[in-house]
Formats: C-alpha cells, structure tokens, sequence
C-alpha cells in the first residue's frame, strides 16, 4: 500500500529511513554514469536565473500581484549560492522523496520498496533529505491556500533526520552531515521560486486548476520556508 501523507513520528521515520537505505545501496555508483534525466532539477542556482528571468518576462498584472513573493524570495536567494559553494559530492539519488513514492507492508506498515524511480540521477545528498523534510513536515499539502493550516511539525523532523541517518549517517562527509539542517529551508524554497515563477510567465509549466494555483503554491511554500527559518 501507499500513503499520501505522513500522519506520526514513526511514518516519517520508515520513511526517511527506506530512501536513506536507498541512497546508501547506491553509494557505491559512479554518479557520473548516469545520464540526468532532467539537467538542472534541483540546481539552486540555476532555478533562481530562470526566476530573475521569469520577473524580466513576466506578464505585468501578476508581477504586481505576486511582488511580496518575489520580494521574500530575492531576499532569502543567498542560500543557494551557499549550498552550491559547498561543492558537495554527486551520488545517484531518488530526487522526489515524497512518502507516496514508497510501498509498505500494509499488515506491518514497514517500507518494503521504493518506487518512481525516473528522477534516479546525479544530484547532492540535501536533495533527497531536504524534498523529505518539505514534503512530510507540513500539516497540509503544497495546494492548501489557507497558510494558518501550514505548521511545521519539529517531531516528524526530528524523526526524519533520525530515519535517514540510521542509514546514511556512516557515509556522509562532514560538509554534508553540517549542511543537512539547511536542505529543508534550501529545497522549499527553490519549490517556491518554481511555482511563482510559473505563476508570472503564465502557467507555462505546472498543470493548474485556477488562475492563481502557482501563486498559492507559492504563497504555501514560502509560508513553510519561513517556518522553517
């Protein structure tokens, strides 16, 4: 069976715990072989250029509507220079670890297998740690545009981090055991910088439902960055 959500402690921590084993069955794979099924997917810096760019391109009533969101993103922008100065090392990593892309036991709820596996590609350890951290710590999903609904959950936190170093914790550099607080903050807000940037250019990317479902997103995302913070 599947989950959609992480509803305790212990989910959360199966779950960090199987993509963690996940990572470290790889750790022994020459990344470099692996052909990146999408150049640039959790590339910081680069998603922040496509932004700025976005803002040069973007259709004028949005920019105005979304200004507070670009304003905070340009703000906080400096942690994805910080992330890629670190120059952590390439590993092939799952890049979408959300807990609906692992099946569990349904009698023991114990994560059996992981799944989806089309992001398998070269990428940096805070990618798979830090999608863990922004897709199960919030109590609702990145669509929900009532932002009091939106609470950071320091338990389920506590228990990912847990989950994933019972796993990886041996074979982390101490450059990647430092930066792992960072990954959270650093891969929400790069999803936030996707889907406002979406947003201004018209909804060129995303599949939305309504004329502001990037903007929501956006506004969701920030929302838990800042919760983060």
């Amino acid at each position: 069976m599947t989950y959609e959500c992480v509803e305790n402690p212990a989910q959360a921590h199966e779950a960090a715990k199987a993509f963690g084993a996940f990572a470290k069955a790889l750790d022994d794979l020459d990344a470099s072989k692996l052909q990146p099924t999408i150049p640039g997917f959790h590339d910081g810096e680069k998603r922040l250029a496509d932004f700025l760019q976005a803002i040069e391109n973007a259709i004028p009533e949005r920019l105005a509507e979304a200004q507070p969101e670009v304003d905070a993103i340009l703000q906080n922008q400096l942690i994805f220079k910080k992330i890629a100065d670190l120059n952590l090392p390439l590993r092939a990593i799952h890049h979408d670890t959300k807990i609906n892309n692992l099946l569990f036991d349904a009698t023991t709820h114990r994560a059996v297998c992981v799944i989806d596996l089309d992001t398998v590609m070269p990428g940096i350890i805070l990618s798979d740690f830090g999608d863990l951290v922004r897709t199960s710590t919030s109590l609702a999903d990145e669509d929900e545009a009532d932002l009091s609904k939106i609470q950071f959950r320091q338990q389920i936190y506590e228990a990912l981090l847990d989950g994933f170093l019972s796993e990886m914790g041996g074979l982390l550099s101490p450059a990647e055991h430092s930066a792992l607080p960072l990954a959270g903050p650093w891969l929400t807000l790069m999803q936030a910088v996707r889907f406002i940037g979406d947003y201004l250019v018209g909804d060129t990317y995303y599949k939305v439902k309504y004329s502001q479902h990037n903007l929501v997103r956006g506004k969701n995302q920030l929302r838990l960055f800042e919760q983060m913070q």
